[in-house]
């Protein structure tokens, strides 16, 4: 323990945490007795007046945010050192990754309490235009209250951004770098898009419900790319049989983690009344008939639909064309089909994972330009996953900036849709080295 002072009136008691962007104390405040968390930043950030801006911003978005869910502001200033610091109420309760280790699942009232008392710190943040970013089991705390009740505190509010810029530097950030831990991103966040909203927090939100009824979140993969690969096309999996879950808190989850944004619930506190419904209807408070019925585009599996895979003949190399333009899928199929190659087609990229990873198609024919994830980053991500797979880019963009983008993407070829499809079939025959006559 050492008795250090820092900005003249915060006694240090331990180190809580250590990161990117600096270190994490218990102090005492010396004059009011009162303990913090205070975040002092490191001296090399202390020196950067690109993120000190930005580090003032977000501790003024968390002075205006006061809700009993969070971790509220008390300070903010420079120590005589020259380095910024955040004094944050200190809560003494347990980290909700801590208790998920303990107890590997909850029971269904209890994981429904839990995650509304999130959603009601998320719905206020949200009005405010404040959007978490990093929800996850670690970035929530939870106290005990007099009767034994489980009090949710969120953690970090403003800062998981500041975290992210520190780790990844400015540059990287301002270009769409993902801001998030994988196991929790929503496709959008892992995909690189840069137009996050406050969905991704429902997403992430999501993920933490499923996580406290099953033990274990719903996309792990052995590596970052691969889990968030898994966040964008793998269909989301009915929780196990054993842990006894109603469907309808299995369609909850569902729309909750619709991979298409627009799909899932559009508000944090929509998300709330759906698990309060449940909750009231699973204690008898509220008969079944009374509960609305929910849109069964919530069912698992439902909006990643996937385009029937085909009788594939094991003889035949196997095709998937990706586009989200009909004509061309019908005019790419005719005309492969017609020169023995066996064609599956799909219009987005959340019916991936059937084709690639089940069906095992010997060649991806993607479109550059799809809407939720470009063809350049799915090529990207897939080649880190499956080098073996064969990736062409199809696009009508410039020739000069396709071939780029393949090159990028390390893409095995790239062809124009302004070709004759007699040339683009000598393109594909080309890579598979297979002459067709």
């Amino acid at each position: 323990m050492t008795s250090e002072i820092i900005a003249g009136k915060y006694r240090m008691l331990r180190v809580l945490g250590d990161g990117g962007t600096g270190r994490v104390y218990l102090v005492d405040h010396i004059d009011l007795g009162a303990k913090y968390a205070l975040k002092l930043l490191s001296k090399q950030l202390s020196e950067d007046l690109g993120f000190i801006e930005r580090f003032k911003r977000e501790a003024e978005i968390l002075s205006r945010f006061s809700h009993p869910g969070s971790l509220q502001l008390r300070d903010f200033g420079r120590t005589l050192e020259g380095r910024y610091y955040m004094a944050i109420e200190y809560s003494d309760g347990v980290l909700l990754s801590d208790l998920i280790a303990e107890k590997q699942s909850f029971s269904i009232d209890e994981a429904l309490d839990i995650v509304q008392q999130i959603l009601s710190v998320l719905a206020a943040a949200h009005e405010l235009g404040i959007v978490h970013r990093d929800i996850k089991p670690d970035n929530i705390m939870v106290e005990r209250g007099e009767s034994g009740e489980n009090i949710v505190r969120i953690l970090d509010f403003g800062i998981a951004s500041l975290k992210e810029r520190a780790e990844l530097g400015a540059d990287a950030a301002n270009e769409g770098a993902s801001i998030g831990t994988p196991e929790y991103m929503s496709p959008e966040q892992a995909s690189g898009e840069g137009n996050l909203d406050h969905r991704v927090d429902i997403y992430a939100t999501g993920i933490v419900l499923y996580e406290l009824l099953a033990g274990q979140v719903p996309f792990q993969g052995d590596s970052i790319v691969k889990t968030l690969l898994l966040q964008l096309i793998q269909p989301l999996d009915p929780l196990p049989v054993s842990k006894n879950v109603p469907l309808l808190v299995e369609e909850i989850i569902a729309k909750a983690l619709k991979k298409d944004r627009d799909l899932r619930f559009q508000s944090a506190a929509d998300f709330r009344e759906a698990c309060n419904r449940a909750q009231r209807v699973l204690r008898g408070e509220l008969r079944i008939e009374e509960l609305e019925v929910m849109d069964r585009s919530s069912e698992f599996d439902s909006e990643d639909a996937l385009a029937a895979p085909g009788n594939f003949d094991d003889s035949k190399t196997k095709i998937l064309c990706l586009d989200d333009d009909p004509m061309i899928l019908n005019i790419l199929q005719h005309v492969l089909e017609q020169h023995d190659y066996n064609v599956s087609t799909i219009s987005s990229y959340t019916q991936l994972h059937q084709h690639v990873f089940k069906d095992k198609v010997s060649l991806l024919l993607t479109d550059v330009q799809m809407p939720g994830l470009s063809g350049a980053k799915i090529c990207a991500m897939l080649k880190k996953m499956k080098p073996d797979l064969k990736i062409i880019l199809f696009s009508n963009i410039d020739t000069r900036e396709l071939e780029t983008l393949a090159a990028e993407s390390h893409a095995d070829a790239w062809m124009s849709k302004g070709l004759k499809p007699k040339e683009w079939l000598e393109v594909i025959d080309n890579l598979m080295m297979t002459k067709k006559k």
